[in-house]
């Protein structure tokens, strides 16, 4: 039997973080802060801070500091507090469509609303080789995820979407934490930038998560109880995604889970 090599991580506590201002799971203390900032108005994941991959294989995410000032980091890291599957449909190309809503899609990677809407699973446009009207390796509605993330100084998660290129790390991340009993809500994930080319020699980026801490019991069930407070609203941005470079996937597809 082979010895295999392990390195011990560091198992912290959420009493550092500026959430914990809701200790005990306080998600109602956090609703009725939401809802006073705002004046009433509703509130949804739209209205988090989106965080994209950048194009053209940049290996910096581009995010706004505590002052709204844009800027590009390393790394984010935090606590996923959610993952949300969805897709999106755009008939016309990114540069074409003048930021226009997509034609379709989905809030549950299940359920497609809009043209041609229906179930996901049966339509042609969420084929391999749909892409482009058919002349591209991908599909033409896109798989995505949405990762839901607190950072230590945050009191509002930051919305992380993945695209196609992004999910089949995420996915093997996500087999890595299950094979150690680790929930996703129960570690610290550290979030970079990878480079790549497609077979087109077009460059693109992809995320990489990396388990950084495992978090003490008491934490788990907080960051646990956090979900509550997101899980009702819907999980789609209203505005166009970046486009990407097609990558060929069908051998690695992420399930419509």
């Amino acid at each position: 039997m082979t010895e295999e090599k392990t390195t011990a991580l560091a198992v912290v506590s959420h009493e550092n973080w500026a959430i914990t201002d809701f200790a005990g799971g306080d998600s109602a203390g956090l609703k009725e802060l939401i809802a006073e900032n705002l004046g009433g108005e509703d509130f949804g994941l739209q209205d988090l801070e989106r965080i994209t991959i950048p194009a053209a294989g940049l290996t910096k995410w581009p995010i706004a500091d505590a002052e709204g000032n844009d800027d590009v980091v390393d790394a984010i890291e935090g606590v996923v507090i959610a993952q949300l599957p969805g897709r999106v449909y755009f008939a016309k190309d990114m540069a074409e469509s003048g930021g226009e809503p997509p034609d379709c899609q989905s809030s549950d990677g299940r359920i497609g609303k809009g043209d041609p809407g229906g179930v996901c699973a049966d339509c042609p446009l969420a084929e391999f080789g749909s892409a482009k009207e058919g002349t591209a390796r991908g599909q033409a509605c896109k798989q995505q995820k949405h990762l839901l993330v607190i950072r230590q100084a945050d009191c509002l998660p930051i919305m992380i979407t993945l695209p196609p290129t992004s999910l089949k790390p995420w996915k093997k991340y996500a087999l890595r934490l299950t094979r150690q009993r680790l929930p996703i809500h129960g570690v610290v994930t550290r979030f970079t930038l990878t480079a790549d080319k497609n077979k087109d020699g077009i460059k693109y980026s992809f995320a990489t998560p990396k388990l950084m801490a495992k978090l003490s019991e008491p934490a788990k069930e907080f960051f646990k109880g956090l979900k509550a407070v997101f899980a009702n609203v819907d999980p789609l941005p209203e505005a166009p995604m970046p486009s990407e470079p097609e990558v060929d996937r069908s051998q690695d597809q992420a399930p419509v889970d």
